[in-house]
């Protein structure tokens, strides 16, 4: 196993999740994601996997 980041795959989940194709799929959303998932809004309000999805889908 490497430590290297990877940014162009970084870049690349974060596109696919813009899209409305993948944002209304749980699924989808869910296999972009990584379960340790953690978004913090701009009120500041944390986000974490779980209701990332259910708040999209």
């Amino acid at each position: 196993m490497t430590d290297e980041i990877d940014i162009e795959l970084f870049r690349q989940l974060e596109q696919e999740l813009h899209r409305p194709d993948i944002r209304s799929s749980q699924e989808a959303v869910s296999a972009r994601l990584a379960d340790d998932f953690l978004e913090f809004g701009s009120s500041g309000r944390v986000y974490d996997k779980h209701l990332t999805i259910n708040s999209l889908a």
